[in-house]
């Protein structure tokens, strides 16, 4: 109820500015945007006894700023409707049909820092996705950026997923928290990050590498791991090269995870770029390849073929995927993703199709 209330008030500033264009032209009530989007989703599945399934649902999200000098404030919600659903297969993933306020933040900057506190989207990596909590951030010594945050609450919000606001909680189901930061520091050629993120029962660590070999080529080095006082420690192994040529991107990549614990408590997969296959389950060992096309100044695609040996099981899974976006104007764009998997057990895979059409304003 509250998120719908935060969410009415939102409203009634559009309506407001629109009685008045001047003041909208002047930014005297701030600034507002959006995106109307339509999504689709369909399922296909080798098994003869699973059905074919498909979701469709429409979105709004609306966005408004305010700045006054050093101090920026932000309100983002978003409303999702199901338009279509083919025996309620995903159900699951459209958990909260009300508006969530997704973003709703005071950030105050100073030179090369900002301080922000507040619901806000973020991608580093340990966290991904939305967060409520404090962040700092600054870059006011040379080569030096350093990140931290403390967080409490976390959203999924996705073309695909929306779900309401969850509060962090320990195995007892108390509530709890994370705290942590990322550092990273450029020496010449040599990009390197270390981060620490800790709660009540895990620590989080690892490192990134980043060394760029040529204007064209560079290669990663990622290492990440966790201390479990619940479950199994977790480790993970990631290495990735790449190189460019004109307008192409190719990268080849291998990823390994521990026998025991897979990914374990870690918050985010930065090493991950396959779309389905269990890439973080435990005793995984993966490669891949992909090649990123910017075919000319509206299109965009994306080729990409991995492979994931799961030892302990004596199994392993192909994974296939094409991935496009299409600038039809400035403000209009279609994105689209075609999944193929396929797995050493013939009666398992699938294919998995999704479309986005989005408007910005």
């Amino acid at each position: 109820m509250k998120e719908l209330i935060y969410f009415f008030i939102l409203l009634q500033f559009v309506l407001l500015m629109a009685q008045d264009e001047e003041k909208i032209n002047k930014l005297e009530w701030g600034k507002l945007g959006g995106t109307i989007g339509i999504y689709y989703q369909g399922f296909s599945d080798r098994d003869d006894n699973a059905a074919n399934e498909s979701y469709t649902n429409a979105s709004l999200k609306l966005k408004y700023e305010k700045s006054w000098d050093k101090l920026n404030f932000v309100v983002t919600g978003i409303f999702s409707h199901e338009l279509a659903d083919n025996d309620g297969a995903y159900d699951s993933e459209f958990e909260h049909s009300d508006p969530v306020l997704v973003e709703s933040y005071l950030k105050y900057s100073l030179d090369n820092s900002y301080v922000l506190v507040g619901r806000r989207k973020i991608k580093s990596l340990m966290l991904k996705d939305y967060f409520e909590g404090a962040f700092v951030h600054s870059e006011q010594f040379e080569n030096l950026i350093i990140d931290a945050a403390w967080v409490q609450r976390t959203a999924d919000v996705d073309e695909d997923e929306l779900a309401d606001w969850e509060r962090f909680r320990d195995g007892d189901g108390d509530e709890d928290h994370d705290f942590g930061t990322e550092i990273s520091y450029k020496i010449n050629d040599l990009n390197a990050t270390g981060v620490f993120f800790s709660a009540s029962e895990y620590d989080n660590y690892g490192v990134n590498l980043d060394y760029k070999l040529s204007n064209a080529s560079s290669i990663l080095f990622e290492y990440y791991a966790s201390n479990d006082d619940v479950g199994n420690d977790a480790e993970i192994l990631h290495l990735e090269a790449t190189h460019k040529i004109n307008d192409y991107k190719i990268k080849f990549g291998y990823i390994e995870t521990d026998e025991d614990g897979g990914e374990g408590s870690l918050t985010n997969d930065p090493w991950d770029p396959f779309e389905e296959s269990p890439v973080s389950d435990p005793d995984v060992k993966s490669l891949y390849m992909s090649i990123v096309a910017k075919v000319n100044a509206v299109l965009k695609l994306k080729l990409f073929h991995g492979q994931c040996e799961l030892d302990s099981a004596n199994a392993d899974t192909q994974e296939t995927f094409i991935e496009s976006e299409y600038k039809i104007t400035d403000a209009l764009k279609m994105e689209a993703l075609l999944i193929h998997l396929e797995s050493s057990d013939l009666d398992e895979g699938f294919n998995k199709y999704m479309m986005f059409l989005s408007y910005d304003f």
